[in-house]
């Protein structure tokens, strides 16, 4: 893995599973860009540790600045689907600062934290000019806004037509590691909470409130060492990701796979990941539940029943009866109840209810389902070997890193 430090002696960390060293650009054998607002980073040091970050932030809770510390990792590893970091907390939590320091460490920017795009068209532009996306201030994703970063985080593109052409088009590729931040739950859908690692900040105290001058000089006095520990961990993923095995592999498998593989290197114990990180799926599994009124009928349904079979139709009707007052976003028809399903199935089987499809019913020529009650998925575990090799390098360019 090549990191330009975007500096003016043009110098490059090349991270392999022996260690990172620096080079210059005339001996990288890649050729990074250097978009508008791109900001140097600090040659890294070896006397630093992750964990001098962590009173910087706002983050007590340890699965929480697991969560944050695993993003980070993730965002060196540029050929592997990238989770969306999503963090909310009532005003004077500090989201802003928490979010901004965390892309200052791998990819500072004239602007840390933006506001939301217009279209899918400048989000993908965006990300074409960083290594990480983020966006301040979120009250609530529009559905194309969540779609699209959900396409951004596991790789994508959108196509345009040509300026002054008619038949020929531009296409914008990308795959980022992203970061958001808003008051509430700022990723309510299940397609982009499936991507997503949640964290929560609680409100800080007067007595413990910082100023952010303060806050910007301790981390540039402490940033390199922060930066270095970071390659450090990195090296470590590479020397033991061949030999990485989780015996059941979660939602963003490769992700989940890379932090196992970095934890060695990393400042908790082995193990600590994977068990915030089955948490922290299980809190967005329930934020996905408790956004579909439909998911919510059918797991009151079910507390007092086993099974369920029959028709969309037939199932509309018995949920439509259940909810005694019909909600704004419920469906208008069968088809838009098996669509609300489809979204929230997931989640529904990490509650331990499955449903299952059965075929048309020939009398009625109706497609049919069953639902199941079920015990809830096991743990996942993991084991390293340190003994391994290196990871080949990413094919395709970034500006940043590669």
């Amino acid at each position: 893995i090549f990191l330009d430090l975007a500096d003016d002696h043009r110098q490059v960390v090349r991270i392999t599973a022996d260690g990172w060293s620096l080079i210059t650009s005339d001996t990288c054998p890649i050729k990074f860009l250097r978009p508008t607002g791109m900001l140097p980073l600090p040659v890294p040091t070896r006397n630093g540790s992750l964990i001098d970050l962590r009173p910087l932030m706002n983050l007590p809770n340890n699965a929480d600045w697991i969560a944050a510390v695993a993003w980070l990792v993730g965002t060196l590893k540029t050929n592997q689907p990238q989770p969306v970091l999503a963090v909310t907390g009532e005003q004077g939590a500090a989201k802003t600062t928490t979010v901004t320091l965390l892309r200052k460490t791998v990819d500072p920017n004239i602007c840390s934290a933006r506001r939301p795009p217009k279209d899918e068209g400048d989000l993908f532009i965006a990300a074409n000019k960083g290594l990480v996306v983020s966006l301040d201030n979120l009250s609530g994703l529009p559905g194309w806004l969540s779609d699209a970063l959900c396409t951004l985080a596991t790789g994508g593109g959108i196509a345009k037509r040509k300026l002054y052409s008619d038949d020929e088009e531009v296409i914008i590729s990308a795959r980022r590691p992203i970061v958001l931040n808003g008051i509430s739950d700022i990723a309510s859908r299940p397609d982009l909470l499936d991507r997503s690692l949640c964290i929560h900040l609680v409100a800080i105290p007067d007595a413990n409130r910082r100023t952010e001058t303060d806050i910007e000089n301790e981390f540039k006095q402490l940033h390199p060492g922060i930066l270095g520990a970071l390659l450090t961990a990195v090296s470590c993923g590479l020397r033991n990701l061949a030999n990485t095995k989780l015996n059941k592999l979660p939602r963003m498998a490769d992700f989940a796979k890379w932090v196992v593989a970095c934890e060695p290197a990393l400042p908790w114990e082995q193990g600590a990941f994977l068990r915030a990180y089955e948490a922290n799926r299980a809190g967005a599994h329930s934020a996905a539940l408790e956004a579909s009124p439909v998911a919510t009928i059918i797991i009151d349904y079910m507390q007092s029943h086993d099974s369920w079979a029959g028709s969309m139709t037939d199932l509309l009707k018995l949920l439509t009866q259940l909810t005694g007052v019909t909600p704004a976003a419920w469906p208008k028809s069968a088809r838009g109840l098996s669509g609300a399903i489809e979204r929230c199935r997931p989640a529904l089987r990490a509650t331990g209810i499955e449903i299952h499809d059965i075929g048309v019913e020939p009398r009625t020529n109706r497609h049919c389902i069953r639902i199941i009650k079920r015990l809830a998925a096991s743990n996942i575990e993991a084991t390293t070997d340190a003994t391994g090799g290196a990871s080949p390098p990413p094919p395709n360019m970034f500006p940043r890193s590669l």
